[in-house]
């Protein structure tokens, strides 16, 4: 019922301001300045394995104003490699809880038969490589079955990153061993709590426990479109209202024409209530793989419709803050 309401709201304001072309209603928030910040000075992560390009990665530099334009800051390599699927599960990203039937995701899903190859994302420390049946990693002993935890150090973060691969099939490292970006470390499964095989991943910030997490399509490199083969960008946002808080409403992401016409929406859903943010972003949603273009992102709040126009760049951040007032 919310979503319908949300809908015919957002069509008639469209509608409206299309046929009067006008610019967006008195009730939108104003349009910040655009800013695209410098990259700073890259640094290289070395790999042990010469067949396996360096890294290069951007330290992170944080958005000072509410829309900004970021260059990609991408340390973490994709965990399943091609022919396998590597592009992640849209409908349960980080922080996703289908609609309330789950609690709210830490990690995100990499769709692929059982047996599929999971390489390391990084350079890193097998912290541990076991299961989860006696020491608690996500909700609950056995939540995640056979799962393998690396540490790792990587430029422009101060404290440690770690990532989590989880439901594996058979685990190939060891606790203490030390890997490259891209050694083998196990398989795809469906061990612990998985609805069909895959592989749950997840990025840890300064801690290894489940209340650390951060959104692991932050660290990963935009992929091309898979319908178009179009280059693409990431979309990061926050939501709140006047005193700061997050909000809780139904968000549209929709592609504008060349005329600023506007085409078939997505809706990302907002960070569940436990899901921590990011601590450069403090983000509450995130559209990654999105080609790139303008887009007008939209929301009710207060019975009202707030919109922002914003533009996704190939390999780049877009990042927009929206406050909703009374």
């Amino acid at each position: 019922m919310k979503s319908k309401s949300f809908s015919a709201l957002l069509a008639g304001f469209f509608i409206v301001t299309l046929l009067v072309g006008c610019s967006p209603s008195a009730t939108s928030t104003p349009s910040p300045v655009l800013t695209t910040l410098a990259a700073s000075p890259t640094a290289t992560l070395q790999s042990p394995d010469p067949e396996i390009d360096h890294l290069t990665v951007t330290p992170s530099l944080p958005c000072t104003t509410d829309l900004c334009i970021h260059p990609g800051d991408f340390p973490l390599s994709r965990p399943i490699r091609l022919p396998g699927n590597n592009r992640v599960e849209g409908r349960y990203r980080y922080g996703y809880t289908q609609s309330g039937v789950h609690e709210p995701h830490h990690g995100v899903e990499f769709p692929n038969p059982q047996g599929t190859p999971v390489q390391a994302a990084a350079d890193g420390t097998v912290i541990i490589a076991g299961n989860d049946s006696e020491q608690v990693f996500g909700e609950y002993p056995g939540f995640y079955g056979n799962l393998v935890l690396l540490k790792h150090s990587l430029p422009g973060y101060s404290t440690p990153v770690y990532t989590l691969y989880a439901h594996l099939s058979s685990i190939a490292a060891r606790t203490g061993q030390e890997v490259s970006r891209g050694d083998t470390i196990g398989a795809v499964g469906l061990s612990g709590t998985a609805d069909g095989a895959h592989l749950h991943f997840e990025v840890r910030l300064g801690e290894p426990d489940y209340d650390h997490t951060a959104n692991p399509e932050l660290f990963l490199a935009p992929l091309a479109s898979i319908d178009t083969s179009a280059p693409t960008g990431i979309l990061i946002g926050r939501i709140e209202d006047a005193t700061g808080a997050a909000l809780k409403t139904t968000v549209s992401v929709q592609p504008l024409d060349l005329g600023g016409l506007p085409k078939q929406a997505t809706y990302p859903e907002l960070y569940g209530y436990d899901v921590p943010p990011s601590p450069e972003w403090d983000e509450n949603f995130l559209v990654a793989d999105l080609p790139a273009g303008k887009y007008r992102i939209a929301f009710v709040a207060f019975s009202k419709v707030f919109e922002q126009t914003v533009e996704v760049i190939p390999g780049d951040i877009t990042f927009v803050k929206i406050t909703a007032k009374p």
